[in-house]
């Protein structure tokens, strides 16, 4: 029997995560692009939150200054607030995001949204968003002008 070379019969190997997402990746990046969007907004919300909460806080942190508290001070209990925040808020989300996970595994195969890997990025991009909106309202407060602030009613 002759042998056969090259007959016309190949094969494809596709991952099975690219075969479950084939139609609809473009509409995930878009979802993703959305989502991240979304994040930006909830981002700029907390840090406009603490700087409102910074700005009635004038007094209060001038009496701190006034009282020998340092600068480094002022900035970890700003992060301290912020760090909280944005904690309870990524908690809310994750158990927010518990159901629609378990559906989204359910309908593409061996995908898991809340593996390891989400979670770590979650929590990077807590601690960014933490720095973030603290930042701006301790760079701030540090310069207040403790005797110009309690003079200001």
């Amino acid at each position: 029997m002759p042998k056969r070379i090259n007959t016309g019969f190949h094969t494809k190997v596709v991952k099975l995560q690219d075969d479950g997402v084939r139609d609809i990746r473009k509409t995930l990046f878009l979802l993703w692009g959305a989502v991240l969007f979304v994040l930006l907004i909830g981002a700029v919300n907390i840090a406009i939150l603490v700087l409102a909460r910074s700005t009635s806080r004038m007094r209060e942190l001038a009496t701190r200054f006034a009282l020998g508290a340092g600068r480094w001070r002022v900035t970890h209990q700003f992060l301290t607030e912020s760090v909280l925040m944005t904690s309870c808020g990524a908690a809310a989300g994750l158990c927010g995001a518990v159901a629609p996970a378990k559906y989204i595994e359910g309908i593409l195969y061996g995908i898991r949204p809340l593996d390891p890997a989400v979670m770590a990025s979650v929590a990077a991009g807590l601690i960014t968003i933490s720095l973030g909106a603290c930042l701006v309202p301790a760079r701030r407060a540090a310069r207040v002008n403790p005797i110009r602030a309690l003079r200001h009613e």
